[in-house]
């Protein structure tokens, strides 16, 4: 019995090999992909070399490290090319950088060289130049094709939190006879209203169009009053001016169109969202939500006496916790006053706004903190902040700054006047949009300067 059944069980084992070789030599069956492509590219530790000084006023050098993986890249399929949106911060070392690539069915990735047409293999553990673009070849796992893609790490060639001026061509007309300046910015026009001669003149010119200032020739019959240039305000895409009892506006400076007629107003002041405001008649603020047709007394929480009446400007941001919520600020002085007057509204324009009303702001009681009363006040909204300069005692104010609202106001060295510019008790600053601080003076002196961070934006930068 044993006999007959052992030729049967190695019947069976020989089948079972018979098998197992098959299913190995179907294993053994290899798929090549034709094509191929970079998928995946990011940096790893980057050295950051900033010069500074030591206490006692030697040069040294500190290193710090970044992590490159945070700077994402964006990977161009269309036109085989990598590059980082946002750039790597001034100082970094891109010379000794080691990168991870990662590819499409297995390609394989050489490296170009930088002096010949040589390529050799990519390595995640070699350290790699990246001070100029470089060419990343993939090579499909076929061997017969290869993409070849330009690689760019761009990194900032300015400090951020630097401020720097440029001097502009001098404005072109005679300010010699003006009592007054004031710069507005709307869109991509600057104007510049001054009062000369007892009448307020308007300038403009493209900020696209190398500054070929212009008269602006009105529609309107009579002349601007002589103080309507303190109240030109830039809203909803039009300028603003009260002048003889009427509020007028206009898209371009030149053709304007009557609001309404208002006897009670002095002079406008400050604007939010969707709200006008002006300082009336009787020394109180007046408000239209209907873009200048009416106006209505605002609700004040202190005496109206402490509002100001002189070198009035404002400031108007949206709350960082709430976009939908405006916060107003207006700054001036009045006359025998040290130190300048400021008052501030919550502007609710949601769905279910809370109603606001205007708050004096208390300045501190050891006036330390306090901004002022100076020729000229000026005061802008710049990154978030405050910033105010005037004229005082034959020269310009240091720039002073707050950031609690106008409570405190200190002096600021992260930001400067220009080297160079001549002080002049008749000057005016303004913002444009591309965050640009435009200075103009009664001598003809025109400046521009801007952080340079605020100037940097998400592109490919090739």
């Amino acid at each position: 019995m044993k006999k007959k059944i052992m030729p049967l069980v190695l019947l069976m084992a020989m089948a079972l090999l018979m098998a197992s070789c098959l299913k190995d030599d179907n294993d053994n069956d290899y798929t090549y992909y034709n094509d191929t492509a970079i998928t995946a590219f990011s940096l790893g530790t980057i050295n950051q070399y900033v010069s500074s000084k030591t206490a006692s006023g030697n040069d040294t050098t500190i290193k710090t490290t970044l992590v490159g993986s945070k700077y994402r890249f964006f990977i161009d399929q269309q036109n085989d090319s990598i590059y980082n949106p946002d750039s790597l911060p001034c100082f970094s070392d891109v010379k000794h950088v080691l990168a991870t690539v990662s590819s499409k069915n297995g390609g394989v990735v050489f490296l170009k060289s930088l002096t010949s047409d040589s390529v050799t293999y990519y390595s995640s553990s070699d350290s790699i130049d990246f001070s100029e673009p470089r060419e990343f070849r993939v090579l499909s796992q076929d061997g017969k094709s290869y993409r070849s893609y330009r690689v760019k790490v761009n990194v900032h060639q300015q400090e951020g939190d630097d401020f720097v001026w440029s001097k502009q061509a001098d404005f072109p007309f005679d300010l010699s006879q003006a009592n007054g300046l004031k710069a507005i910015a709307k869109g991509d026009t600057l104007f510049l209203a001054a009062d000369i001669q007892n009448y307020t003149t308007l300038f403009y010119t493209s900020l696209k169009d190398s500054l070929k200032w212009r008269v602006a020739n009105s529609n309107i019959n009579t002349p601007f009053e002589k103080e309507a240039y303190k109240g030109v305000l830039a809203w909803n895409g039009y300028l603003y001016i009260l002048t003889d009892r009427m509020v007028l506006r206009s898209t371009d400076g030149e053709h304007w169109e009557q609001v309404s007629t208002q006897t009670s107003l002095q002079q406008l002041v400050a604007a939010s969202t969707t709200e006008l405001y002006a300082l009336s008649a009787e020394k109180t603020l007046k408000v239209s939500k209907d873009a200048g047709k009416t106006w209505t007394a605002e609700e004040l929480d202190d005496d109206s006496l402490l509002l100001p009446t002189d070198n009035i400007s404002y400031t108007c941001s949206p709350l960082k916790t709430n976009s939908q919520v405006d916060r107003v600020m207006i700054v001036g002085t009045r006359s025998g006053d040290t130190y300048a007057k400021a008052w501030s509204k919550m502007v609710d324009y949601s769905d279910y706004p809370v109603p606001g009303k205007w708050s004096y702001v208390d300045v501190a009681s050891d006036q330390t903190y306090n901004l002022r009363n100076m020729t000229g006040l000026t005061v802008f909204p710049y990154d978030g902040k405050a910033l105010a300069i005037g004229y005082l005692n034959g020269t310009f104010s240091s720039v002073y700054q707050s950031s609690d609202g106008g409570i405190t106001w200190k002096t600021t060295t992260d930001y400067c006047l220009p080297t160079g510019v001549v002080p002049n008790e008749v000057f005016t600053v303004t913002v444009d949009r591309n965050n640009y601080v435009w200075l103009l003076c009664k001598d003809g002196q025109v400046w521009r300067g801007r952080l340079n961070r605020l100037g940097w934006a998400d592109s490919n930068l090739q």
